[in-house]
């Protein structure tokens, strides 16, 4: 008789209940276990009672956002505002959801400036979130206050402060913070959209709150049965209008066939947010999904029938928990100990790990559903530390959150084995970062040792340089700091496991020391100075040539005559290089050979063929065991004894 739609027939025969049973509550109510028999056995005046009480449930929020009583009005506002051709003098007159802090590029406000977004516009929302956040990508409270549109808000006095703060409270933080720190908290994207919609809906709300009394009124349910069939009717048109709400959700997601998938379904905005939130499981979705009717041909997809009924279902997961609700049969007024109860938010402290096991942090961190997410992990004293001080990135630690198994039916909350392991990779994390850090502190500090040895041998004017001339002891303090090198874990050689390019080794080479006989009975390399008057060794320079079609190396030999610089002449030996891998004679392990092909000899006007100078032979196959940036240590591929080390040149 009161023309009630399809959506309130659904398995129950008393249309009327059951719409009533699916609308009491609708999404942002918290999860409770209810009986829909009880509301089914009611007679229609007590179910009148109920609805008044549960409108007054779902305007509660009000009471959280400030200070203000039920029924108080807001000033009128702009035309651009409401997204209407006419406003009321003393109430708000919006017809549609999400569209009270919204306003085109092209329209504007009382200050002409401002740019409004729709609340219900995900990537609009991000956009102006990307406008204002800082480098990181978080916001604070003094941030948020600066938002064109909420500070506008703020100015004329449509939102108070302290409705703001509430409303800051009650959004999820981005672990970066000591809990007590109000001042530096700090919110990512989604803790913006959630608050940049909590104030769409204080306004929704505001609206709702001026007409509840006309539902809740003494006289109201004193009257007629007239009177009550209209309240139903009342009830049944709201049940409409959030079809024709469903249907336009259904257009949007929809595909060219008016048909929408399960992957399309869970990418709604709605059950997307239900599903992070950890208010709806996946198992409950999906059980949801297998129950929704069908299109016809088309047995993994819904029509907007399908769509329809999978919402009926969904509404009927969300009930509200009001307290007596036992005892409101057969009451005939509302009073105001009926008007739900806003409990103040218990203030949790911070704890402190120290030394205690994860599973006693994990403890004293989780809430009532045994379960920790980013709201619980912001209490954790020790993360907040890292996080404060710059040791772990915020970005680096959602990675770490993300690469977590979350507990089951959740996307963002973790349950004691998920806690456990997030706690043993950001331990690993440091521990690995420590010994790194360590070792390479180690190897600097070897080889800034190796290369002053050396130099102070070098320097020495009296006696010739690179090793031709040095003592025993000199000798046992140099190979010491080379198989320091050598076995340092930080070793290129090593962490390469031989995978050197040859293009790392292009470039020109000095040789700071070596300990081959053979050098040291020629005084140098080729030995072309060692028996002319008053000639000596100066310095040996390699230059490794490497491209695409060719690998030239010269050997540059300078020999000083006399006194002065201009008195010395350079002996030069051409060929070709290769690096080879190959298999250690002394070690039996892998290892990489610099292979040289001597072609020629020249100084002067001379010009030999290489093959004739036996001296080169300590500097034509060496084994490289150790390199860096600018530091090179090779050793004899048959004589493990001869150590040669070279240092990138600069002139």
């Amino acid at each position: 008789q009161l023309g009630l739609n399809k959506r309130a027939f659904v398995t129950c025969n008393n249309s009327i209940k059951q719409a009533i049973c699916s609308q009491i509550w609708r999404r942002r109510s918290k999860r409770i276990l209810a009986s829909v028999n009880d509301i089914k056995n009611m007679s229609l005046n007590s179910i009148i009672v109920t609805i008044s009480i549960a409108l007054l449930a779902c305007l509660s929020h009000a009471f959280v956002i400030g200070p203000r009583t039920m029924g108080t009005s807001r000033r009128s506002v702009p035309v651009s505002f409401m997204g209407k051709d006419t406003i009321s003098n003393d109430r708000w007159s919006c017809q549609s959801t999400r569209s009270l802090i919204q306003m085109s590029s092209s329209e504007s406000n009382i200050g002409g400036e401002i740019e409004y977004v729709k609340a219900d516009d995900g990537e609009a929302l991000q956009a102006l979130f990307a406008k204002q956040c800082d480098s990181n990508g978080l916001m604070t409270k003094e941030k948020l206050r600066a938002v064109p549109a909420i500070a506008d808000l703020l100015d004329v006095g449509d939102i108070l402060s302290e409705e703001l703060d509430d409303i800051w409270d009650a959004a999820p933080k981005f672990p970066d913070i000591e809990a007590d720190a109000k001042m530096d908290e700090r919110i990512d994207v989604d803790g913006f959209v959630q608050i940049y919609r909590d104030i769409d809906d204080l306004f929704e709300q505001g609206e709702a709150a001026e007409t509840a009394p006309a539902a809740t009124s003494p006289s109201s349910k004193e009257g007629s049965s007239t009177g009550d069939d209209k309240e139903a009717s009342k009830e049944v048109g709201n049940i409409e209008d959030d079809e024709d709400e469903l249907e336009n959700a259904f257009a949007n997601i929809c595909d060219s066939s008016k048909l929408v998938s399960r992957e399309a379904l869970r990418e709604w905005e709605e059950i997307r947010q239900l599903l992070e939130e950890g208010m709806l499981g996946e198992d409950e979705f999906d059980e949801m999904w297998k129950g929704a009717p069908k299109s016809p041909g088309s047995p993994e997809q819904l029509d907007v029938d399908g769509f329809l009924s999978f919402n009926v279902a969904l509404d009927e997961l969300f009930v509200f928990d009001e307290e007596g609700e036992d005892g409101l049969e057969g009451e005939n007024n509302i009073g105001d100990d009926d008007v739900p109860v806003v409990q103040k938010k218990e203030v949790l402290g911070m704890v402190v790990g120290d030394d205690l096991p994860p599973g006693v942090i994990f403890a004293d961190l989780a809430g009532g559903d045994l379960m920790v997410g980013m709201k619980e992990l912001a209490r954790w004293k020790e993360l907040q530390g890292m996080l404060l001080d710059g040791e772990l990135q915020p970005t680096e630690f959602q990675s770490i959150f993300d690469g977590i198994k979350k507990a089951p039916g959740t996307t963002n909350k973790l349950d004691e084995d998920g806690f456990i392991a997030l706690y043993e990779a950001l331990d690993a994390l440091f521990e690995e970062f420590d010994e790194e850090e360590e070792l390479e502190a180690e190897r600097k500090k070897n080889k800034q040792y190796l290369v002053s040895l050396l130099s102070a041998i070098n320097s020495d004017e009296d006696r010739l340089p690179i090793g031709l001339e040095t003592t025993d002891t000199e000798n046992e303090e140099v190979v010491k700091a080379v198989v320091a090198l050598e076995t340092a874990p930080t070793n290129k050689i090593i962490t390469s496991r031989g995978t050197i390019k040859a293009e790392e080794l292009a470039g020109t080479w000095e040789l700071l020391y070596q300990s081959s006989s053979s050098m040291v009975f020629n005084q140098g390399l080729t030995g072309v100075g060692k028996n002319l008057p008053r000639t000596k060794f100066s310095r040996l320079l390699q230059k490794l040539e490497k491209t695409k079609y060719s690998s030239d190396v010269d050997f540059i030999e300078t020999w000083d005559v006399g006194i002065g610089e201009d008195n010395s002449f350079d002996v030069t030996v051409t060929g070709d290089w290769e690096l080879r891998d190959s298999i250690s004679l002394f070690t039996g392990e892998p290892s990489l050979v610099l292979k040289v092909v001597a072609e020629r000899v020249k100084y002067g006007v001379t010009d030999q063929q290489a093959e004739y100078w036996k001296s080169l032979g300590p500097m034509l196959s060496l084994d490289m065991t150790y390199l860096d940036d600018d530091l090179r240590i090779m050793r004899g591929n048959t004589s493990k004894s001869s150590i040669f080390v070279l240092r990138r040149f600069t002139e």
